[in-house]
C-alpha cells in the first residue's frame, strides 16, 4: 500500500517534468562534476551564502504568516508545520552569516595573495540577480491567496531537491576544496537534515488534503514546479557571480576585519 497514495495520484504527476529538469540542468551538473574549479566552487558558495542571507527572511515571515492563518483557520497540523518551517528557516539565516564569514576566509587563504578581504556586507547589500528575484516573487505568490495551501508544493518540491541533491553537493565540495570547507557548509548540511526530517510532516498534511480535494493537486503541484525551477537558476546565478567574484568591487584591499563584517551582515539583515 501507498504511503501516500492522494500525494502520488493527484500531486506528483504534475511536478515530474520539474524535477527530471532540475536535476538535469546544467549549473547543478557543473557544481556536482569537475567543471567548475576548486576557486569558482568557493565563489559558488560564498555568492550563494551572501544570496540566501538576504532571501530568507522574507522566507521566515512568510511561513509566520502562513502558520498564523491556518491556525486561526483551525487548521492546526499545518498551521503548526509551518510554524516549525519557519523556525528551521530563521535558524538556518544565522548558519549563512557564520559560513559567509568562514568561506571568506578561505577565500583569502586560498586565492587571494595579497591580503585583501571580501566586504561581506557589499556582498549582502547588493541588489540580487533577476532570477532571484523571480524566485522570491514566487515563493511570495505561494502565499499571496487567503488560504496558502500553494506554499506546501513550495516548500515540499525545495525541500526533496534539498535531500537529494545536498549530500551529492557537500561531496563535491570537500573533493574540490578539502575537508576544510565544512567550516563553511554548516547551512547546506542544516537544510538537507531539516529537510529529511521534515518530509513526512508535509506529505502527511498534502496527503490529507488531497484526500479531501483531489483538485487542488495541480495548482499546488504547480506552484511546487515553478518554485524548484525558480531555485535552479539562482545556483547558475551563483556560479557565474562566483566565477567573476575576484574582478568585481566586492574585494578592499584595507578592508573591514572578518568579525566586523560579519557583525555588519547581522545588524543589516537580523532587525
Amino acid at each position: 500500500m501507498l504511503q501516500h497514495p492522494y500525494v502520488d495520484k493527484h500531486y506528483v504527476p504534475h511536478v515530474r517534468r520539474a524535477r527530471a529538469s532540475a536535476h538535469a540542468h546544467p549549473s547543478l551538473r557543473a557544481l556536482l562534476s569537475d567543471e567548475l574549479d576548486a576557486t569558482a566552487q568557493l565563489g559558488f558558495l560564498i555568492e550563494f551564502s551572501a544570496l540566501g542571507v538576504r532571501l530568507l527572511r522574507p522566507v521566515e515571515d512568510s511561513l509566520a504568516r502562513g502558520a498564523s492563518v491556518c491556525l486561526a483557520l483551525g487548521l492546526d497540523a499545518l498551521g503548526e508545520e509551518l510554524r516549525r518551517l519557519g523556525g528551521q528557516a530563521a535558524q538556518r539565516r544565522l548558519l549563512l552569516i557564520d559560513d559567509l564569514v568562514q568561506l571568506a576566509q578561505l577565500w583569502r587563504e586560498q586565492v587571494t595573495s595579497s591580503g585583501q578581504r571580501l566586504d561581506l556586507a557589499a556582498l549582502v547589500r547588493r541588489a540580487p540577480p533577476a532570477n532571484a528575484r523571480h524566485h522570491a516573487q514566487v515563493r511570495g505568490a505561494a502565499w499571496a491567496g487567503e488560504l496558502p495551501l500553494a506554499s506546501l508544493g513550495v516548500e515540499l518540491e525545495l525541500g526533496q531537491f534539498a535531500v537529494s541533491v545536498g549530500p551529492k553537493l557537500i561531496r563535491a565540495c570537500e573533493r574540490k576544496l578539502g575537508a576544510q570547507v565544512f567550516v563553511g557548509l554548516s547551512y547546506l548540511q542544516a537544510r538537507t537534515d531539516h529537510a529529511a526530517l521534515g518530509a513526512d510532516g508535509l506529505l502527511e498534511r498534502l496527503d490529507d488534503l488531497l484526500r479531501a480535494v483531489p483538485e487542488l493537486g495541480e495548482s499546488i503541484a504547480s506552484a511546487g514546479a515553478e518554485a524548484l525551477s525558480a531555485h535552479v537558476e539562482v545556483l547558475g546565478a551563483c556560479i557565474s557571480r562566483g566565477r567573476h567574484l575576484i574582478e568585481n568591487d566586492a574585494l578592499e584591499a584595507l578592508g573591514p576585519t572578518f568579525d566586523h563584517g560579519a557583525t555588519a551582515v547581522a545588524h543589516t539583515y537580523m532587525e
